[in-house]
Parts: C-alpha cells; structure tokens; sequence
C-alpha cells in the first residue's frame, strides 16, 4: 500500500492544477495572441523533443547485406 501512496502524491498536485485551471478556463476567456504564443511554445517543446529522441540506435553489429 505504500506504493499506491507514492503514487497518489505524486499524481494529486498535477491532477489538482488541471482541474482547477480547467475550471478557470471556463470562466475566464484569454486573448487570442496569448492563445497562439501557448500553441508556438508547446509546439517549439514537441519538436525539440523530436529532434532529440534517438531515431537509430547506433550498434556494434555491421549492417545487414541485401
């Protein structure tokens, strides 16, 4: 049971702020310049994670003969 403590703690803070904003969002409209500067920032995150995620691991194995 104590790893479902840990879990619960870790998890309940993130799932408090979601919950709460969500509810803030809906009472409160921002502008559409904010709007778009969060898009381009979560877009700028995606894509630097893109690029640094190994696409071929490198091996010591030589490479296969077709």
């Amino acid at each position: 049971m104590d790893a479902f403590m840990y879990a619960l703690a870790l998890v309940a803070l993130p799932c408090s702020a979601m919950i709460l904003l969500a509810a803030l969002a809906l009472c409160v409209q921002p502008p559409p310049v904010f709007v778009a500067a969060l898009q381009h920032l979560a877009a700028g995150i995606v894509l630097s994670a893109v690029a640094v995620e190994p696409s071929v691991l490198p091996t010591e194995c030589s490479p296969a003969r077709v």
